[in-house]
């Protein structure tokens, strides 16, 4: 159903992976190969069960929520004797990056696009709906590019 967006996002992914793979690596003080980035962006669906346990009205509606148990995350973990050794704080930290932030939103939108049929909850999201997403999620990329 979604072949050639899937197709096309695969692409910019794959031209975009090497760049993304040495700030993530400078970020996170370690090699970080394609099959970590993808578990650190990926696997974190099933750790966070907003996203994982529910179906969606839209892209938008998966991705703020997805950032939103992120950012969560972060705010837990800041705190703690070492942050770094948590997968949240490692997360908010390379997302507060715009290149990372990109690229990890249309790896979701991949992820999503494939999984549509699971992730899908049958009611669309109005074109209103959909802009409301849009504006929380700008908010929630706002507050993770303001973490130091």
């Amino acid at each position: 159903m979604f072949e050639q967006e899937i197709q096309q996002l695969s692409d910019e992914l794959a031209a975009s992976m090497p760049s993304i793979l040495a700030k993530a690596s400078q970020i996170i003080g370690r090699d970080v190969d394609s099959r970590s980035l993808n578990g650190i962006l990926g696997g974190k669906g099933r750790t966070h069960g907003a996203v994982w346990d529910r179906k969606f009205s839209c892209f938008e509606d998966y991705f703020a929520c997805w950032l939103e148990a992120m950012y969560n995350d972060y705010l837990s973990r800041k705190d703690d004797d070492e942050p770094m050794s948590g997968a949240g704080f490692r997360n908010a930290m390379l997302l507060r990056n715009p290149d990372i932030m990109a690229f990890t939103e249309k790896y979701l939108r991949r992820t999503f696009l494939r999984k549509y049929d699971e992730r899908f909850s049958g009611d669309a999201a109005t074109p209103a709906e959909t802009s409301a997403l849009r504006d929380k999620i700008q908010l929630l990329k706002d507050q993770f590019y303001r973490i130091y």
